[in-house]
């Protein structure tokens, strides 16, 4: 599609849906904190856009979200440790971004990922011992970052 504008606010009452994907078309400016009301959701999928600003905190509360795909957007900031609680997470990709800070040992919380993509970003600092708690992790991408130290 070629889908372009800013994604409506008033997608943030519609509490019921379980699926949202406008993945691959322009739309632009930034990640509603009105999605942390959709606590139905368990497939959020905004990837391939020019989306900008920060990973709003407010995405910690979709408690019910299997997967979340924001991957090739413009998003920067740190990642909220907010999303440590979303433990029903089974895929989480975040690559291709501009996402800054560490990595977060919430992570390890997520004892149900599958899939953590974090590549692509310039995310600093050690990789978290935590991660290790990941026992149902199939795939762990992590490269073409600025870490450093010991594995």
């Amino acid at each position: 599609n070629q889908l372009s504008g800013t994604i409506p606010t008033e997608l943030g009452i519609m509490t019921k849906l379980t699926a949202l994907d406008f993945s691959g078309n322009q739309l632009s400016g930034t990640i509603l904190t009105e999605f942390g009301t959709m606590t139905n959701l368990k497939y959020l999928r905004l990837f391939g856009n020019p989306l900008s600003g920060t990973i709003p905190k407010e995405l910690g509360k979709m408690t019910n979200l299997l997967s979340l795909s924001l991957y090739v957007n413009q998003l920067s900031g740190t990642i909220p440790t907010e999303l440590g609680i979303m433990t029903k997470l089974t895929a989480l990709d975040f690559s291709g971004n501009q996402l800054s800070g560490t990595i977060l040992t919430e992570f390890g919380t997520m004892t149900n990922l599958k899939y953590l993509r974090l590549f692509g970003n310039p995310l600093s600092g050690t990789i978290p011992k935590e991660l290790g708690k990941m026992t149902n992790l199939l795939s762990l991408s992590l490269y073409v970052n600025q870490l450093s130290g010991t594995i």
